[in-house]
């Protein structure tokens, strides 16, 4: 990839900067993420401008977090690669982990395992969106 400024690199150039980085086997990656290989191969090797520019969908974008990506930078190019953030443990969601810590529980897990994993994230991804629509709804009144 040729040097550019960070912020213009296209989302796709972002995500392969950080697959470099952290998921040398992206097979890995599509797994935490619910992603299908060979869609994510299309997209990093996109040979247009429109779909380079493009975004994962929106379930995809909802579970990046948990690869340890910071999504605003995927998104914009701007601020840390890496997720800073802290979760709060009592949603049931990582807190003072290392990404190492967090990947190595991850790789530990069978198939079963890493689907139930994902669909008890994705519920709690649920409870949030409805809080942050609840609050939404309550700044209009």
């Amino acid at each position: 990839m040729e040097n550019k400024n960070i912020l213009e690199e296209t989302p796709a150039e972002r995500l392969e900067i950080f697959l470099n980085a952290e998921f040398p086997v992206k097979a890995d990656f599509c797994k935490i993420i619910g992603i299908r290989y060979d869609s994510l191969v299309k997209y990093l090797g996109a040979d247009t401008e429109k779909l380079k520019r493009s975004v994962l969908g929106a379930k995809y974008l909802k579970v990046l977090p948990l690869t340890g990506i910071n999504v605003a930078w995927y998104l914009t190019g701007q601020g840390n690669m890496y997720l800073e953030a802290e979760l709060d443990p009592s949603y049931g969601l990582y807190h003072l982990y290392p990404k190492e810590e967090i990947f190595r529980q991850l790789a530990l897990m069978s198939p079963e395992q890493l689907k139930e994993f994902r669909k008890e994230k994705m519920k709690e991804i649920e409870l949030i969106d409805k809080l942050l629509d609840a609050i939404n709804e309550f700044k209009k009144v």
